[in-house]
């Protein structure tokens, strides 16, 4: 881990000057390794009272399925992205926020590897959430559908909410206007749509619906 830290440096310090107040750059608060800084005009906040260095680790993390030697992460930001505390975004992770689009993180935020996070209106995490690998979000369709006879866009963009304690598993795609109240676990290669109330509980399949009550997990 040493070594990562050591090679993640120049471009972490890059970032870190390039797009946080003085006051905060110089702890190099986030620490980036392995990653293609494709677009990074939007705006970076971190916003935490434990600010340190590597509060926020970008391409840092692997699991079984995971290549360190082919695979990078890539961030493209063009909005807001905020931090509200420590996360991590494992190797092979990719990060689209659009401009006029905003995605925040809540602390503990944990994505193991390989997260595709396409944000073009508003995604919100709560804290201590943890991801899967090979997670896609999508708060947009991403091609325009309209209606036929008066031409009016008929599939806008929708926010995406995920509360506290909420762990998603591996292969799980999560689709525009979804909300995720705190205290729930999503089965592995679920598709998640709508609106999920109901605390302790898991959901899982295509659409997900609740397959268990009374449960809690902790990681």
């Amino acid at each position: 881990m040493l070594f990562k830290y050591i090679v993640s440096l120049p471009k972490s310090i890059y970032l870190n000057f390039r797009k946080l107040p003085l006051r905060q750059a110089v702890m190099l608060p986030i620490l980036i390794y392995r990653t293609k800084l494709r677009h990074i005009s939007g705006d970076i906040v971190i916003d935490s009272d434990k600010m340190k260095i590597g509060l926020v680790k970008i391409g840092f993390g692997e699991t079984q399925t995971t290549d360190i030697h082919r695979e990078r992460t890539v961030i493209d930001i063009r909005g807001k992205v905020v931090f509200r505390g420590g996360c991590k975004f494992g190797t092979g992770s990719r990060i689209s926020v659009d401009e006029d689009a905003s995605a925040e993180f809540g602390s503990n935020f944990n994505a193991t590897a390989q997260l595709k996070l396409i944000c073009k209106k508003s995604m919100t995490f709560g804290k201590d959430n943890l991801l899967s690998w090979n997670c896609l979000l999508m708060d947009s369709d991403q091609h325009h559908i309209f209606d036929k006879e008066n031409g009016e866009k008929i599939n806008d963009d929708r926010p995406i909410k995920i509360g506290d304690n909420v762990w998603i598993g591996c292969d799980t795609t999560i689709l525009k206007g979804t909300e995720i109240t705190d205290n729930v676990i999503v089965g592995a290669e679920s598709v998640v749509i709508g609106k999920h109330s109901e605390s302790f509980v898991a959901i899982a399949g295509n659409p997900a619906k609740i397959v268990k009550r009374n449960i809690i997990w902790t990681e």
